[in-house]
């Protein structure tokens, strides 16, 4: 450390706190062209520093921090109206030296009540909007919720946030910027297979858990919602406590079940969420081959998911008729859309359909989430028996 350098931006630091302490909005870039001004002086004595005078320009998850003098000059007011002249010294060196950290993953979750606080298996807490902690971002999202709107406002019922903390080392490769909000979604689609509900992950963003560093990143961005159909303002769920065993068995799934099942529940999430009948068929006819079809199946599919769905989902004939004719609706459903035949249905007997479909799903799914593992599909066949799917 070159206490020479320190000492003439302290200097410069003390000059320009009195003129941060008067803007009335700290979050706006000040103006370093003027090298008389003491933004301006402040510029020089942060190009002349040994270490600051360099600049850093690192890259980890969500979180950048591009610290060049130019840069620096423009948003430090925001750090030294709070902080004072000597405590932003010390946290400029904090941040041009901090290698490990810990990131706090945040996102909204549509389409879910909570009253208290619950934890997850893979690390993600979800807790009530107004006990995220106070942030640029979260506050911008509560005032979403929370503040005046119309009656027009086509704003979901029920938000939960959703937390995720996770330990990160900066790096020089841009490519280290990415966005990674995975367990969010799994979370929804566990809460999807737990419930009769389909929450989907909204707006995300990333924040630094130690708050010394939040003001290292002058400009903010985040993900926006990206999941398909309607928000989900009808179908909610207040989740209890009973629901957390179930939503941690769908996380603990590992291999070709985690994959076969993850794809279900997304398909059954859709399936809850469409408008049109005939799409929430083609869904449910998807999410059943998921868990009921192999990849290297081409033909007599609907044949082969009448005679599985049926040995599974019943125990006697007049039940496994039923199934058997249940299944076979609903892909006729899925052909009418899927070929042209029909664009839209809203037939009693369609949506008789697709609430069947959507019923007995959720069962086969969690039958199989249960089990932790995918149904011997051949073994089931040759036994008739459901036990027999999944042998011990």
């Amino acid at each position: 450390m070159n206490i020479a350098d320190d000492q003439a931006v302290l200097a410069a630091l003390k000059a320009a706190y009195p003129a941060a302490k008067r803007l009335r909005n700290p979050l706006t870039p000040v103006s370093a062209e003027q090298p008389a001004s003491v933004w301006g002086k402040l510029r020089k004595a942060l190009e002349a520093h040994k270490v600051f005078g360099t600049g850093r320009q690192v890259f980890a998850g969500a979180h950048q921090l591009q610290l060049h003098p130019s840069m620096l000059s423009q948003h430090i007011n925001r750090p030294l109206a709070a902080r004072g002249p000597e405590d932003t010294l010390r946290w400029l060196h904090a941040i041009f030296s901090v290698e490990k950290f810990v990131s706090r993953q945040c996102a909204e979750l549509i389409g879910v009540k909570v009253v208290r606080d619950f934890a997850f298996a893979n690390g993600v807490q979800l807790l009530p909007l107004g006990n995220m902690r106070p942030s640029w971002y979260s506050d911008q999202l509560r005032y979403v919720y929370e503040g005046p709107r119309s009656f027009m406002a086509a704003t979901p019922s029920d938000v939960a946030g959703m937390i995720q903390k996770v330990e990160m080392t900066f790096s020089t490769d841009v490519k280290s910027h990415r966005h990674d909000y995975s367990a969010f979604s799994e979370v929804a689609l566990a809460i999807t297979a737990a419930t009769d509900s389909a929450p989907v992950v909204g707006a995300a963003w990333g924040e630094y858990e130690d708050t010394d560093f939040a003001d290292a990143e002058f400009g903010w961005g985040h993900m926006p919602a990206r999941y398909e159909g309607r928000p989900p303002r009808f179908s909610t769920v207040t989740l209890e406590d009973e629901h957390v065993e179930p939503i941690n068995r769908f996380l603990s799934l590992s291999g070709n079940a985690k994959r076969a099942c993850a794809n279900a529940a997304a398909r059954l999430n859709s399936a809850r969420r469409r408008v049109e009948t005939g799409q929430s068929a083609i869904d449910l006819a998807t999410a059943f081959e998921s868990l009921l079809a192999t990849s290297d199946e081409r033909t007599e599919i609907t044949y082969r998911l009448r005679l599985r769905a049926a040995l599974i989902l019943a125990s006697d004939y007049g039940g496994r008729l039923e199934v058997s004719n249940r299944i076979r609706d609903l892909y006729s459903l899925r052909s009418k859309i899927v070929h042209g035949d029909s664009v839209a249905s809203s037939a009693a007997a369609d949506r008789s359909t697709v609430e069947w479909g959507t019923q007995n799903f959720s069962r086969l799914l969690n039958l199989v989430i249960g089990e932790g593992r995918l149904p011997d599909l051949k073994r089931l066949e040759l036994t008739g028996d459901a036990a027999e799917a999944f042998p011990s």
